[in-house]
Order: structure tokens, then sequence, then C-alpha cells
């Protein structure tokens, strides 16, 4: 597993939105707190998102 980290801004973001609702995937968009406490994640995530 190699983690990369991506920046994108905001109109990247409204148009990744965009076409994830057109492929009608439901996509979430969650800070590492929410996502570690939220998702059960493996401790391999865990320890790429600290």
């Amino acid at each position: 597993m190699t983690p990369c980290k991506l920046m994108i801004n905001a109109t990247q973001v409204t148009e990744l939105n965009q076409k994830l609702a057109a492929a009608e995937i439901d996509f979430k968009w969650l800070t590492e707190q929410k996502a570690q406490d939220s998702l059960g994640l493996p401790r391999a995530m865990i320890k790429i998102l600290e």
C-alpha cells in the first residue's frame, strides 16, 4: 500500500462531485477523525491517516 496525498481546489471538488453523482456513486467527504470514528477502518488505514 502506497498512500498519496491529493490536494484539490473547490472547483475540482465540485467537478468531482458532479461526475460521481452522474455515475450514481454515493460519495461522502469525511475528515480524518470522522473517518476513523465512523468507518471501522483497518489498522493500516488508520496509520496512514495519522
